[in-house]
């Protein structure tokens, strides 16, 4: 099989290929095909801030309610304040990488690679704190709302229970 100018063959990604796409998958792939989508949508709303703060658009929509300005919050100098670059920018790599992890392996990392499914808990609990305390400084700092800074957090925070059952039973392998 040719992919991208190489030979590929061999049973181990033909199998990976399969199992990931199969439509009857176990609880952890069907977790991790949710945690994917909740990543995507991360991903899409950082995109859409990461394209207002490097002035690529001019505004980010809001829901129409009167505690929502995102503009006041990712045009503010706290969201250019890492690395000289905005959060926006930040989160797409961010949501990426957890995207990255719920995509790795096969439907039996948690014996074969147990490290991906523990990673994959880790990231979404830092994913899942790091929103609950973007979303407390919107409150608390700003008296304002990010819509797509809540709907990314919600996304995050989503994310993690369905990361703990396979990185429980990745631990339980770790054990014996």
């Amino acid at each position: 099989m040719q992919h991208g100018g190489r030979e590929v063959s061999g049973s181990r990604s033909e199998t990976l290929a399969v199992e990931l796409r199969a439509r009857v998958a176990d609880s952890f792939v069907q977790n991790r095909r949710r945690i994917a989508v909740l990543s995507a949508t991360g991903i899409g709303c950082m995109t859409a801030i990461a394209l207002y703060q490097i002035g690529a658009v001019r505004q980010v929509p809001d829901l129409p309610f009167p505690k929502m300005n995102s503009e006041r919050i990712i045009g503010s100098a706290a969201a250019y304040a890492h690395l000289d670059v905005g959060d926006g920018c930040l989160g797409v790599l961010s949501y990426s990488t957890t995207l990255l992890l719920a995509g790795a392996g096969g439907r039996g990392r948690s014996h074969d690679r147990p490290w991906l499914p523990i990673a994959l808990a880790v990231k979404t609990a830092v994913d899942a704190l790091v929103a609950l305390k973007l979303t407390f400084d919107e409150l608390t700092k700003y008296r304002v709302f990010c819509t797509p800074c809540v709907v990314a957090a919600s996304a995050a925070i989503a994310a993690l229970p369905l990361a703990i059952p396979e990185a429980k039973a990745a631990c339980m392998r770790r054990t014996r």
